[in-house]
C-alpha cells in the first residue's frame, strides 16, 4: 500500500513539473512571434503532462 501512494505522488509530481517547464518553454520561445503566447503554451503543457 505504501509503494502504491509513493508512486502515485511521485507520478503527479512529476506531472506537474512537466506541465509549468513545457508550458514556461513554449510561451518563452513564442513570446516575440506570438503576444499571446500563453494560449498556446498553456494548451502543449497540458497534453504533456497528460502523455507523461
Amino acid at each position: 500500500m505504501k509503494n502504491i501512494l509513493l508512486n502515485v505522488l511521485i507520478s503527479s509530481g512529476l506531472s506537474l513539473l512537466v506541465l509549468v517547464s513545457v508550458t514556461f518553454f513554449v510561451a518563452w520561445l513564442l513570446e516575440d512571434i506570438i503576444y499571446f503566447s500563453l494560449f498556446i503554451g498553456i494548451p502543449c503543457g497540458i497534453i504533456a503532462a497528460l502523455v507523461c
